[in-house]
């Protein structure tokens, strides 16, 4: 539609299509901030995109003064001062370094499991390698050697479908180890093999293994051999009948395993040293699964939700049915637990909700809906519900009811036959009031679409944990960090390859937590040890280690608890917590703690206590009150600490820039615009431009950094602040909208100054600033400055206010229309 003969430019399509490509473009960019905070990057990426941002800013600045706008028309200008339409060719080449800089990678993560058998020989020595996980059952046997031994009669098992392995001698990352896989490819093989690194082991071409005899008995391989302990072979290391050997053992499953080398990496491994001469035996069998959940819910239908226990449960409704029964179970000494029915999956407004709990003795099934909006829950007018039944039994909190499909309450929202959106809570530590008030939060949350028609089965519940293989703990000589409130003294044993830690607060009440992180200052992906005082605890204390995959929520248990110790006390209003692990646990998801810098970060709650101080391993945790700040590393071998603490920085430097943004030149962009137009000619307006674009683009910037460093999003600490910051970031883009389209809508002839777009873009641009200006106070406040930024901030502000007074009643508002100077033609 474009002719070069066009006396200046039509709003269809060019304008619309500048305007629509501006705002895609700051959505884009703002979409950026929010993928990264998505994936929890660290910092350094929201450092360079915002860099870009400044810098697409900049040359739109220097270019618009240097060179101007280059339009297309037979004109060669139009709209005010000569400035023309742009083809604004730099903003397409914006969107695109922005599409480049968003780019993510993806990180997959694969569990496996293993668990015992029995070998075929008797042997007179045997070991449970508790460190490759005590769920494994992984077990070694041996005939016990003397001085005068110069070959080893074996036995390897554990309950796999892939391969067994055993290796002896090599380096920590896994090179120069003479290794033993076990495997039933043609009909059994135990592969003599050397490894060279982080690749698996090849055959080394000679196999000095006889006696060779492996089978899979109900799923559990054993692999059998004997073998000379100094074969000569230079591929094999000599393995020493007394003293200390250090081995490696490992599992694999999946896949067809070759006696060439070829078959799948490890599901789990792991280190320790062995004395050949020294006799050993292993416990007996571990005893029987616990029998099923008592029978309060035998015989409904049930499904999982979430991933820390808590199943519904239901009776399938058939076609003449009128009524259901419902219930639910959760996995926790004490606390609270609820589902109920909801229009939508990401809210909770106009829901109706059952809340299960015991008080004392009462068995409590509370009736409750929520109307629009957010906020805490009601108890219903009418209790609809029937059968109520609530018990706790071997920390199983259970609760059972009956209600009709339909209630005929306007409270209640109607049950179908066939597939409802269910969303379910539960809080593990404390019981809800009654009525329930907003301090009544949940542990976790969540939605999921259940057809309460269909019969379906829980997978059965999984044993509980088998006692963790005690290791003494050893602090001696310990090193110690603090920071804060937390402290932690540390030592690593490279004896026994285990490292010892003594974490503390102060205060019994509540947890003291670390995590090993990928990602510097952030709580997740990570490896996290809780410690907290409980009852139920034969020592009085708990250290559950849990996967943390995110950060922003609370890290479930992890399914394979590698603390070896734990002892605790609490002296002078002081708890400490010390526990021990291995420092290759060789699970999944575990840091190996190494000679090397390992990110950490730290957490303590001074309250709700785990389990409501009767917890264990598994019970739920609530949200921390204090955290790290800073991106802390530790070599926990040397017990060098760096801490660089790019949070708080980020979070002064967003500050800053929010102030000058809008206690600075917004002011006096306004100033310029409302009293300075005589005095500054055709000047005002550049000023006035450059000022609030600046102002606007440096408030983006800003908030990408609010993302970055926000862990609780709207909740919490601080909420009217982060309420207030993000709808001026959203209204900030519509002010410089509005002014650029009064400039182009801008006439000399005109006889006065319409509302659209010009007074709007007075009176949103005042409101906005006001409520920038008290935010800024809100985030001083939040952060406990002290009184210097309060000072400076409130003189600023009273020089504005001063300003506007005095030049209102010197000067007074100049305005562009028939009656004034046209200065805009010149620009």
């Amino acid at each position: 539609m474009w002719s070069p003969d066009r006396s200046g430019t039509p709003w269809l399509p060019d304008k619309i299509h500048w305007w629509v490509g501006r705002g895609l473009t700051l959505l884009a960019m703002i979409n950026c901030f929010l993928g990264m905070k998505a994936k929890e990057w660290g910092a350094a990426p929201y450092v360079i995109v915002s860099l870009l941002m400044a810098g697409f800013a900049v040359a739109c600045v220097v270019l618009q003064f240097t060179i101007g706008d280059v339009h297309r028309d037979s004109s060669g200008g139009g709209g005010v001062g000569g400035r023309g339409e742009r083809d604004y060719i730099e903003i397409r080449e914006q969107v695109c370094l922005s599409m480049r800089v968003t780019a993510t990678l993806s990180l997959v993560v694969a569990i496996l499991a293993i668990a015992s058998g029995t070998p075929t020989r008797t042997y007179s020595s045997c070991r449970v390698v508790t460190e490759i996980g005590a769920s494994y059952n992984y077990r070694l046997y041996w005939d016990t050697l003397t001085g005068a031994s110069t070959s080893i009669k074996m036995a390897m098992e554990a309950e796999v479908d892939g391969w067994v392995g055993f290796g002896v001698g090599g380096s920590p990352l896994m090179s120069g180890i003479d290794t033993q896989v076990g495997m039933m490819t043609g009909g059994g093989a135990v592969v003599d093999g050397m490894s060279s690194g982080s690749v698996r082991p090849t055959a080394d071409g000679t196999n000095d293994n006889t006696a060779v005899a492996v089978k899979n008995v109900g799923g559990v391989l054993t692999a059998e051999f004997d073998r000379v302990l100094n074969t000569g072979d230079g591929n094999d290391n000599v393995w020493l009948a007394t003293g200390i050997n250090s081995v490696v053992v490992a599992v694999g499953t999946g896949g067809t395993p070759t006696t060439t080398g070829s078959y799948g990496g490890h599901a789990a491994r792991a280190r320790f040293n062995l004395d050949f001469s020294v006799a050993s035996s292993c416990p007996a069998p571990p005893s029987p699964p616990p029998p099923p959940p008592p029978a309060l819910l035998d015989g409904l239908s049930c499904a999982v939700v979430g991933t820390q226990g808590m199943r519904v449960y239901w009776q399938p409704i058939t076609g003449s049915d009128t009524a259901v029964t419902l219930g639910m179970s959760f996995p926790t000494a004490t606390g609270w637990l609820g589902f109920g029915f909801v229009p939508g999956a990401t809210s909770m407004a106009n829901g109706d909700f059952a809340f299960g709990y015991l008080d004392g003795t009462n068995q409590m099934v509370l009736d409750t809906y929520r109307g629009a909006g957010s906020g805490v829950v009601s108890i219903d007018s009418t209790n609809d519900y029937t059968g109520v039944t609530v018990e706790n039994s071997g920390g199983l909190l259970q609760a059972k009811f009956t209600r009709n499909l339909v209630t005929g309450d306007g409270q209640d929202r109607d049950i179908v036959a066939g597939n409802n959106l269910v969303a379910w809570a539960f809080n593990s530590d404390t019981n809800p009031s009654n009525p329930p008030v907003d301090g009544d939060y949940h542990t976790a949350r969540g939605t999921t679409t259940l057809n309460f028609t269909a019969t379906a089965v829980c997978p059965p519940p999984p044993p509980p944990p088998p006692p963790a293989a005690t290791a003494q703990i050893d602090l001696t000589d310990a090193f110690t960090f603090s920071d804060g409130p937390f402290t932690m003294r540390f030592k690593v044993d490279t004896v026994n390859n285990r490292v010892s830690f003594a974490l503390s607060k102060s205060g019994s009440a509540g947890y003291v937590a670390m995590c090993f992180t990928q990602s510097a200052g952030v709580m997740g992906p990570g490896d996290s040890y809780v410690a907290f005082a409980s009852s139920a605890a034969s020592g009085g204390y708990v250290v559950s280690d849990r996967q943390n995959p995110s950060g922003k929520s609370a890290p479930p248990a992890d399914a394979k608890q590698d603390v070896l110790g734990v002892s605790g006390s609490e002296t002078g209003g002081v708890m400490t917590v010390e526990f021990v692990r291995a420092l290759d646990t060789g699970d999944n998801g575990d840091v190996v703690i190494n000679d090397a810098d390992i990110n950490i970060v730290w957490a303590i709650s001074d309250s709700a206590t785990p389990g409501g101080g009767a917890g264990s391993a598994t019970s739920g945790v609530s949200k921390h009150a204090t955290t790290s700040t800073a991106a802390i590393k530790i070599n926990f071998f040397t017990g060098k600490v760096s801490k660089d603490d790019l949070r708080e920085k980020l979070i002064k430097a967003h500050a800053w820039m929010m102030i000058i943004s809008w206690v600075v030149l917004i002011p006096v962009g306004i100033v310029v615009a409302r009293f300075l137009k005589d005095k500054l000619g055709v000047w005002w307006f550049r000023v006035h431009r450059f000022t609030q674009w600046m102002a606007v683009l440096a408030t983006f910037a800003a908030f990408g950094m609010a993302i970055w460093f926000t862990n609780e999003d709207f909740k919490g600490e601080n909420k009217s602040h982060k309420l207030i910051g993000l709808a001026v970031v959203l209204v900030a883009f519509l002010e410089p909208v509005l002014g650029e389209l009064s400039n182009l809508m801008w006439s000399p002839d005109r006889s006065g100054t319409p509302w659209f777009p010009d007074k709007i873009h007075w009176w949103v641009g005042r409101g906005l600033t006001l409520l920038a200006m008290i935010n800024c106070f809100l985030g001083m406040k939040a952060k406990e400055w002290g009184a210097a930024p309060y000072v400076i901030v409130s003189l600023l502000v009273a020089g504005f206010a001063v300003a506007c007074v005095v030049l209102q009643f010197t000067i007074g508002d100049v305005h562009h229309d028939a009656g004034n100077d046209k200065e805009m033609d010149d620009l």
